[in-house]
């Protein structure tokens, strides 16, 4: 089995979803405005009412940041960092090989953090942080790609040369090439390995058209993969108070309904859980 990982698997450790690394950075770039709110109102505009994309709001700040870009950005990562949650903790516990089992074949992390390495080499799991083409691992090591990037939290662990998915411009780059090395390896591991998707949404247009190739290519048509998916809530669709009400609840199970679909196509089974904290339970159910 490989291991996708999003935003939901880092969160609970103090690391921000990528809305909050938007906004903390917007209020770094304009530290100097003395903007009252700024996190939210400033936030709110770019993000709200001119409708932008977040990768063009990511571009903003790129420009905004200039060359202290990549140091602000990993300082905001690690600002509220509390260390590794139990998730982190469970799926580290699938790397250690058992008697009835092997170990994980890769962990792919779409997270800039390398918080997951952290805890393998506190457990003692040998590991290697991949994040350029060209680099190698041994049979004996867990590899942890990163196709978006790689921030590490401690600065000896800085690679000397080290980009980050991060705005339209690196995005388009991934996106056009598909021989690119991120996108050779997914396709690898979703093609030859049973993978289990956790904190992804499913919404990256780049990931989705690696899984529609993946499922095209797959001749038998088995769902071979999962994706972990918690229930929505009416307060995750509607943003007015007013439509919070026990009518609309009755759209939430249409609205799960596609969406299980539309992973059903992708090459998915869905587990659908009521809240994160069910993940960990689910990660040792595997192990066991």
């Amino acid at each position: 089995m490989t291991i996708f990982c999003g935003a939901g698997v880092s969160f609970e450790s103090g690391i921000p979803t990528w809305n909050k690394l938007l906004k903390e950075l917007l209020k770094e770039v304009y530290s100097d405005h003395k903007l009252p709110d700024i996190d939210a109102k400033l936030a709110d505009v770019f993000q709200n009412r001119q409708n932008l994309s977040p990768l063009i709001v990511a571009n903003y700040l790129k420009i905004g940041l200039g060359k202290n870009f990549l140091s602000t950005v990993r300082d905001v990562l690690y600002q509220d960092y509390v260390g590794p949650s139990s998730s982190i903790k469970e799926l580290v516990e699938l790397c250690r090989p058992k008697r009835n089992r092997k170990s994980l074949k890769a962990i792919v992390t779409f997270n800039f953090d390398d918080i997951i390495e952290e805890q393998l080499i506190a457990e003692k799991i040998d590991c290697i942080s991949i994040f350029d083409e060209g680099e190698r691992y041994k049979e004996s090591q867990i590899p942890v790609f990163h196709p978006h990037g790689f921030l590490p939290r401690t600065p000896k662990r800085l690679p000397s040369k080290y980009q980050i998915v991060f705005s339209e411009d690196a995005y388009h780059s991934q996106f056009i090439d598909p021989f690119s090395w991120s996108n050779l390896i997914q396709l690898n591991y979703l093609s030859s390995s049973i993978c289990l998707f956790v904190g992804i949404s499913l919404t990256d247009l780049n990931m989705r058209r690696l899984l529609d190739v993946s499922e095209r290519k797959n001749k038998n048509k088995d769902k071979n993969h999962y994706l972990i998916k918690k229930r929505y809530e009416l307060k995750d669709l509607f943003d007015d108070s007013s439509m919070l009400s026990e009518k609309n609840k009755s759209l939430i199970p249409i609205i799960e309904k596609i969406e299980e679909k539309d992973a059903h196509n992708l090459g998915f089974n869905m587990i659908w859980i009521n809240g994160f904290e069910e993940i960990p339970d689910i990660l040792k159910q595997i192990g066991e």
